[in-house]
């Protein structure tokens, strides 16, 4: 029967962080939505030669810098907010004692935080700078916890 318990703690700790983690990327969106392709790259159909109808779509050739741009600040902007929010999350989950309440803490905080990680690859020297400076604040609160 413990066994048994413990196993509902897992599996409860680990729906939750599923739900908070995708709660939080709803809110994300909701709250702070991203560069939308059409706002930087209006589209135009150019009628076919044969057979009438529209055939191809264009684009204006800068339009693609602009929405990139926009693209990788947003990205970048959701790097930090994931990384903080998943770092606060998993300091918490160091001193909760219950464990489903652990692993839904330390769980969702490291997905969120490797989100960040995984949406601004394409600015990866302050992405790694603030991905060292988590790890050693991280690292000192598990020492902290595993030390005694």
């Amino acid at each position: 029967m413990p066994n048994q318990s413990i196993g509902i703690k897992i599996f409860l700790g680990i729906a939750l962080g599923i739900i908070l983690v995708g709660l939080f990327n709803l809110g994300v969106s909701t709250f702070y939505p991203g560069p939308e392709y059409n706002d930087y790259c209006a589209e135009f159909r150019v009628p076919c030669a044969v057979g009438g109808g529209d055939c191809e779509i264009e684009h204006d050739g800068s339009c693609y810098e602009g929405y990139d741009l926009a693209r990788d600040n947003y990205n970048n902007n959701i790097f930090y907010v994931f990384l903080i929010a998943g770092l606060v999350l998993a300091v918490v989950g160091l001193f909760i004692i219950n464990l489903s309440f652990q692993i839904l803490f330390l769980g969702s905080g490291v997905v969120l935080m490797l989100e960040g990680i995984l949406r601004n690859l394409n600015n990866k020297i302050p992405a790694f700078i603030a991905g060292v400076i988590v790890f050693a604040i991280l690292s000192y609160f598990v020492w902290r916890q595993v030390k005694d």
